[in-house]
């Protein structure tokens, strides 16, 4: 007797559910059959009949007397636990059904029973063996299929679960809650592939509020908030009586910062479950995100009621305590938290030893603090909060070096992130450096801070400070300036730019902001002519005006002319050379008659010198000569070289330079301005003579370096021009012109990660850099960085007019990244700047044939063969549309024309081979796949496709030759593999034949394709009978037909039924026909 479950346990379950029986085999013997066993029999048929009647107990009634009679009646015991499982008595349920399976070792329905009563218990160990020698006996079974997939998640054996899901999904391919749990156990592996299955269920069922909801999860795993929170919003609507959808959404919207609606989705979330604990933990954080202390607080002790033991809670529960000011409560929560470890999962560890710190540092047990952050760091060392934390205390604690170390780790590990704290950590590692006296890394740590706040008076001071110490006085004195035009009043500010001049040699400015400092305002109007001569003897012009002003001021406005006339030298300093004029018109129309001559020669010397500074160089060229020789100092030869060199009286001006140079070498100004004139003429090595000079001197002398950068690059010696253009002095005040040059002499050096970095920063400083986009595009390109070479393309192309270059790079990157519609675009712009470009069409009719718009492509390379008849590639692109819609001679005459313009084709050689194939024109293929290897001796497919045609054609050797330099160029090609084998196996040819070697192909054919393609399983089965193992024959064979369509089916039963007899008078040969690939 058989009896067989008709209603195995469904998918999800996890109870035994075998309610009702639809066949009972009586397995009875004619012979033999005592009148006791039949007895015994006759009551299991009467327990079938109570059991249909859903009378439990009469059936155990019944089937206790069967079993005494016959104790080894399989069916009645199996029975019996049946009936067990439906009253709720699991235990003796899984003894009866353990004695079925022992009485009859292959009952496949016993044995799933017994696993499905053994996982109802928790005994998923057992179950998973009952269920797994049930799946032996029938493997498509799918209640035990079913029941083993519970007892995989039972016990989170994801891969096996992953793997029994698969298998029923092959069986079952609709069943809704196996496509739900193989997408959720995805998700965390493989999200994207989870969200493609979840797409195919919500294409056929538009109302699956389920497969809705967890494809938002998946979304949101790979950072697409924006699609998870458009299909959580599907799911809420479909499912508006659900909280799961609203406590998703919720999650979301508070990782986001949306706080408001985060409450709003889980409130609603709350009114759909109010016991919920997992809606309530959610709420209460998103109201103490809100800061809405008194809502968290109800929200989480009512999720205290109903779990009271979670952690998680008791986390959140010390942060509402420390928003309400009681830290003391939240340290005790914290530690309780802590003082049982082992149910925690590591991250929960982790954030309540950060936590706990944080509140332990502010009451001062630093020592304990320290000693969580270094167990959470442990567990976690890029822990953003616990290195500031550990670093903060490091700092406090005098440990200067461990606290760069942490801010340092912290400020890497961010990297990609701009935010406040990342910031902040910069700026106190920078402190940490000025207390060392490390004064190049504190000044790069403020430099850092202040590209993000350049108005931070304190942080610019604070450069200053650490500029001081590298004896860079002038940066110093910059930066207190800068500081000084947010905090004016600073008497701090004031004395540490005294500081800065004093060691600047500007004794005279030292003393202005002493004077400051102390709000000293001498009335003395000598003291104050005395201070302004100082001041613009030491170059202080703009203070040595201002004293004047003052000077000025405390005298009714009143001047005297040698006053006015230095107010007008000290303005002329300081730029303001209007006000010089107006200085000098006023002493020449009051006092010019009586003017002693040397106040007089001053004059029209200071005449010049405005003149100059106006750019009217016609006047100062008239003036100068008038000038007496003992009068013409080293400062107006200067500046009338430069208004000759302006003039474009390059040799007259280079006399003048020389003139100074004769009478001070050591001028450097003249040597500057000379090599200028020099570099500006072409001269390069007589610039680079003078720059070379001031350099042996003055080895850091911005000027002289950058024009001997710039001889050097223009005489094509990049490498030394990239040197010297990266000194530290032009590097710290770098130009774009001195940028480009770095750029393009590193792009010639083939200096491609330099190049690199040098447009990134370039393009920091100047983001419309458009030739620099366009090259950094470029590069990006050939690093394989396409998205990023489109997004710099975008940017150069947001400038008027578009480019033309531009707009073609973007569309082949397009066509390269799949993206073939936004290619089409990018070309029928470019078409429409260049309406005459034949290769324009070309491409964008390629781009068309992607989309699937043939008829679009190929009107376009119709236009390009109008604008250019010898464009091969577009017949050859012609070819390959008529192929794909069957048109075999247009094709054909198209891929003629290819070659006929570029006999070199291989690629229209190589499909021409591939139509006169399928066409049977063996010979013809052969030849034309000859001409594709002989112009592109790495084509492997043409190798593969001839291999194919000479086998055909009887031609053996050579398609073993064929096949062989296939598996030489790419020795994953399975297909070689496999019909390689199948040739060595079944040839006529002894000299061919070759059954050993054949094996061992198609078994690394089958290995290659992982035992999942038919055709190599059964290659590897023929040539096992081909060496007379048909034990192996037989086994490759039934695997072949487990996985075969169908349609193939039958002809392998017969193949599988033939070596099963071991026919050895007939080979088994039915390979299908190779194709071409």
């Amino acid at each position: 007797m058989r009896i067989t479950a008709c209603n195995p346990p469904h998918y999800g379950t996890n109870h035994l559910a075998t309610k009702s029986l639809v066949a009972i085999l009586l397995l009875i013997s004619a012979v033999g059959c005592t009148d006791q066993k039949q007895q015994a029999e006759e009551l299991v048929r009467t327990a079938i009949q109570h059991h249909e009647a859903n009378r439990p107990i009469e059936a155990l009634q019944q089937l206790h007397r069967a079993i005494a009679l016959n104790p080894s009646l399989a069916e009645a015991f199996y029975l019996r636990g049946t009936c067990y499982g439906e009253m709720q008595k699991p235990d003796n349920a899984i003894e009866d059904l353990a004695t079925a399976t022992r009485l009859t070792p292959d009952w496949d329905e016993a044995w799933c029973a017994l696993g499905i009563a053994q996982i109802s218990v928790g005994d998923s160990e057992h179950g998973i063996t009952s269920l797994s020698k049930a799946l032996e006996l029938t493997p498509r079974m799918l209640a035990a299929l079913e029941a083993r997939i519970q007892g995989y998640r039972e016990l989170k054996r994801v891969d096996e679960e992953l793997c029994d899901l698969e298998e029923l999904l092959q069986i079952d391919a609709t069943n809704g809650g196996a496509l739900i749990r193989h997408a959720k156990l995805l998700a965390q592996a493989d999200p994207s592939r989870a969200i493609e299955d979840l797409s195919s269920m919500i294409s056929s069922d538009r109302e699956n509020a389920t497969a809705w909801m967890n494809r938002g999860l998946c979304y949101n795993l790979i950072g697409d908030s924006d699609r998870a929170l458009a299909d959580l919003n599907m799911a809420c609507r479909l499912s508006v009586e659900d909280s799961s959808p609203w406590l998703e959404r919720g999650r979301i919207l508070r990782k986001l910062g949306r706080t408001d609606d985060a409450v709003s989705d889980l409130s609603k979330s709350a009114e759909l479950a109010p016991n919920d604990f997992a809606v309530r933990l959610e709420l209460g954080r998103a109201y103490l995100d809100n800061s809405n202390r008194d809502a968290a607080a109800a929200n989480l002790l009512q999720a205290e009621r109903i779990f009271p033991n979670s952690r998680d809670l008791q986390l959140s529960l010390a942060h509402a305590e420390i928003q309400r000011g009681q830290n003391e409560a939240a340290i005790e929560r914290l530690q309780n938290i802590l003082v049982d470890e082992s149910s925690l999962s590591a991250q929960l560890i982790t954030d309540v030893r950060v936590t706990l710190a944080e509140q332990l540092r502010l009451v001062g047990e630093n020592t304990e603090a320290l000693s969580h952050l270094q167990q959470a760091l442990a567990a976690e060392p890029d822990h953003s909060a616990a290195l500031r934390i550990r670093a903060d205390l490091l700092a406090n604690s005098n440990r200067r070096e461990e606290a760069i170390r942490d801010y340092t780790r912290l400020i890497s590990t961010n990297s990609a992130v701009q935010s406040a704290a990342v910031a902040q950590s910069v700026l106190e590692r920078g402190r940490l450096h000025l207390e060392g006296h490390e004064w190049y890394a504190a000044t790069a740590d403020f430099t850092q801070y202040l590209v993000d706040h350049p108005d931070d008076a304190e942080t610019l001071s604070l450069r200053a400070r650490s500029r001081l110490g590298q004896h860079d006085a002038e940066d110093a004195i910059v930066d207190l300036t800068l500081a000084l035009l947010k905090k004016p009043d600073a008497p701090e500010l004031y004395l540490l730019r005294a500081e800065a001049f004093e060691q600047f040699n500007a004794p005279a400015a030292a003393l202005a902001d002493m004077q400051k400092v102390a709000s000293l305002q001498p009335e003395n109007g000598a003291f104050l002519f005395g201070v302004a001569e100082r001041l613009y003897q030491d170059r202080q012009y703009a203070k040595a005006a201002t004293t004047l002003d003052s000077l000025a001021e405390s005298h009714a406005g009143q001047l005297s002319p040698t006053q006015r006339l230095l107010r007008a030298k000290a303005r002329l300093g300081e730029g303001n050379v209007a006000g010089a004029y107006e200085d000098v018109n006023v002493v020449s129309a009051d006092n010019s008659a009586s003017l002693d001559s040397e106040t007089a020669a001053d004059m029209v010397l200071l005449q010049a010198m405005i003149a100059l500074r106006r750019n009217d160089d016609t006047e100062a060229i008239r003036l100068i000569p008038q000038i007496s020789e003992d009068s013409q100092n080293s400062e107006l030869l200067l500046f009338y070289g430069q208004a000759l060199a302006r003039k474009n009286q390059s040799d007259e001006s280079i006399r003048v330079f020389s003139k100074l140079l004769q009478a001070d070498p050591s001028n450097a100004s003249a040597l500057v301005s000379r090599a200028a004139v020099y570099l500006a003429s072409e001269d390069v090595q007589a610039a680079l003579n003078d720059a070379n000079q001031i350099l042996q001197t003055t080895p850091d002398d911005a000027r002289a370096l950058i024009i001997k950068g710039t001889s050097l690059f223009r005489n094509d010696n990049f490498r030394e021009a990239l040197e010297v253009l990266d000194h530290p002095v032009l590097i710290s005040r770098d130009t774009l012109d001195a940028r480009w040059m770095r750029i393009q002499s590193c792009s010639s050096l083939k200096l491609t990660f330099r190049e690199m970095e040098e447009l990134n920063a370039l393009l920091g400083v100047a983001p419309t850099h458009k030739v620099a986009r366009l090259l950094r595009a470029q590069l990006l390109e050939q690093l394989g960085h396409f998205d990023d070479a489109i997004a710099d393309l975008s940017a150069a192309l947001q400038c008027n007019p578009p480019n033309l270059s531009a707009l073609t790079s973007r569309a082949l990157l397009n066509q390269r990244r799949g993206n073939p519609l936004a290619a089409v675009e990018d070309f029928t712009a470019a078409i429409a700047l260049s309406p005459d470009e034949a290769i324009l069409y070309y491409r964008r009719g390629i781009a068309n044939h992607q989309t699937g718009a043939d008829i679009d492509a190929r009107q376009d390379l119709d236009k390009a063969l109008d604008l250019d008849s010898k464009l091969a590639d577009a017949w050859y692109i012609i070819g390959n549309i008529e192929a794909g819609r069957g048109q075999t001679d247009i094709a054909m005459a198209a891929y003629a024309k290819a070659v006929e313009i570029q006999p070199e084709h291989a690629a229209a050689w190589h499909n021409r081979g591939n139509l006169l194939f399928n066409q049977s024109k063996m010979q013809q293929s052969i030849d034309c796949w000859t001409i594709a290897i002989t112009l592109q001796p790495e084509m492997l497919r043409a190798y593969n496709n001839r291999a194919v045609a000479y086998g055909r054609v009887g031609r053996q050797a050579e398609a073993v030759a064929d096949y062989e330099k296939t598996l030489q160029l790419n020795s994953g090609f399975v297909r070689a593999w496999d019909d390689l084998a199948w040739l060595l196996a079944t040839s006529d040819k002894k000299e061919i034949r070759d059954p050993e070697r054949a094996i061992t192909l198609a078994a690394k054919a089958c290995e290659l394709s992982e035992f999942k393609d038919w055709t190599c399983l059964n290659t590897l089965a023929t040539c096992s009978s081909e060496t007379q193992d048909f034990d192996s024959a037989v086994k490759w064979a039934k695997a072949a037909r487990a996985i075969a369509p169908e349609a193939e089916h039958r002809e392998l039963d017969k193949i599988v039924s033939a070596y099963e007899a071991e026919v050895q008078s007939k080979r088994i040969a039915t390979k299908p026909r190779s194709a071409i690939r």
